[in-house]
């Protein structure tokens, strides 16, 4: 019986930390792996030509593949609304599962304990337990470098969202004309 309350916990330690991880996997494989890269190499390319490129050479499949298909079908005016669209869906798929990394941590930590409190209420040694209880905390604390690794991830591919957006549609961005700054409250 005691195999099977490790085993158990072992699962739940297991699960907890696959499903962070998965935020992260999710996160990175939400744009093609290199856009960065594919951003740079269009500041090379004429800013008329910029989208067609970006059509050429991007994956059908891909995010921005389906953004400079659907931008180059629509007309002029339609454009910022489409990219508009695709921005938002993009950062859906980012933070669809950005909660998962702080849930497995719960579910490791109290996963843990409820096993090894079941082992000790079972009369088991206290060696059980304790042992239960650790394989919680390093789950736990394998889902926090997960929910780490994810927010690093988002970040890195918003920046190069960004960059290939200001690339290949710089000039709708600049006509939009500028900004109004922000208006503060002042503190009495």
């Amino acid at each position: 019986m005691s195999a099977l309350l490790f085993a158990l916990a072992a699962w739940v330690a297991l699960s907890a930390a696959g499903l962070a991880w998965a935020q992260a996997r999710r996160a990175a494989s939400a744009t093609s792996s290199d856009l960065r890269g594919l951003a740079i190499a269009l500041k090379s390319v004429a800013a008329a030509e910029r989208l067609s490129e970006l059509a050429r050479r991007a994956s059908p499949a891909s995010w921005e593949g389906e953004l400079a298909t659907e931008a180059l079908a629509s007309p002029d005016e339609r454009r910022v609304a489409v990219v508009n669209l695709a921005l938002s869906e993009i950062d859906h798929v980012l933070t669809r599962g950005d909660g998962w990394p702080r849930a497995a941590v719960r579910i490791a930590l109290l996963g843990g304990a409820l096993l090894a409190f079941t082992a000790f209420l079972l009369g088991y040694p206290i060696v059980w337990s304790i042992a239960i209880m650790g394989m919680g905390g390093v789950s736990a604390m394998v889902c926090i470098e997960a929910g780490n690794r994810a927010r690093r991830i988002v970040a890195a591919q918003r920046e190069a969202i960004d960059l290939l957006i200001s690339t290949v549609f710089g000039e709708l961005a600049a006509g939009s004309g500028p900004r109004e700054p922000s208006r503060r409250r002042r503190a009495r």
